[in-house]
């Protein structure tokens, strides 16, 4: 078997058999946000604008929740990360027959695979309530790309400071602190227009804005003039953070 793909066999099995619970957890969150808070919140907040168009809040809301999961699936990666270093897994593997691009490259793969597939799960899951809302041919290609870029981005940088990370404590910490303000100051609550002007501009420099918006327009079939820079900024950011990863893994001494 190719080495690239065993190491991918063993991250999604790894990832899987961490804990059902935790698995679980990847379905049910978006889920209970979507339902139970898109309903709630429903009723107090009667429609969002999009490019003009008016949608409900569940419809605004569920894109995001859905797009912002794949953070989670990025953390199970980071944690593989450390306790391969911490088990001394990592020695092993790269005296065997793999190479350090290889096992970046199987975890970057890993966290794309997990998050376009819940994803798109949940979807299927979600659609009866989300009137208005379809996956055409024309849109696939928009949330593919949402997906796939915003798995490489929080991919990309949950696995740069798992590499840095000495205790279980300041993993669970750190990822405590990104993962938070990464969700609230992004377009998945709430758009941008309404927001403060700080706030805004911390939001535009945040990669989960533009992902959401991204999804929102494959789903929604409703664009802006500003989407093509919404894709050209996501790639951008996607890729300096690949690099970041893979710069940092190299340094890192086993």
């Amino acid at each position: 078997m190719n080495a690239l793909l065993r190491l991918l066999v063993r991250d999604i099995r790894g990832s899987i058999g961490m804990s059902p619970y935790l698995v679980l957890s990847q379905l049910v969150s978006p889920l209970v946000y979507i339902f139970v808070a898109g309903f709630m919140y429903g009723g107090i907040v009667k429609g969002m604008e999009i490019g003009g168009v008016t949608v409900s809040y569940v419809l605004f809301l569920a894109p995001g929740i859905v797009v912002s999961q794949f953070m989670l699936g990025a953390s199970y990666a980071g944690s593989m990360v450390w306790f391969d270093k911490r088990m001394g897994m990592l020695e092993q593997i790269l005296a065997g027959p793999f190479s350090r691009a290889q096992y970046v490259t199987s975890k970057l793969l890993s966290v794309m695979m997990q998050g376009v597939a819940n994803a798109l799960l949940v979807l299927l899951i979600a659609l009866p309530v989300l009137v208005g809302a379809s996956l055409s041919a024309s849109g696939l290609p928009l949330v593919l790309g949402s997906l796939i870029l915003g798995s490489l981005f929080f991919g990309s940088l949950i696995l740069a400071i798992s590499t840095r990370i000495k205790t279980d404590q300041s993993l669970n910490m750190v990822f405590n602190t990104v993962f938070a303000p990464l969700m609230f100051l992004s377009s998945v609550f709430y758009p941008l227009d309404v927001a403060p002007p700080v706030l805004r501009i911390i939001a535009l420099c945040n990669p989960l804005t533009y992902s959401v918006d991204m999804i929102r327009a494959g789903l929604l079939g409703i664009t802006t003039s500003y989407l093509p820079y919404e894709i050209v900024v996501l790639s951008t950011e996607s890729t300096c953070m690949l690099l970041v990863a893979v710069h940092t893994f190299r340094s890192v001494k086993v």
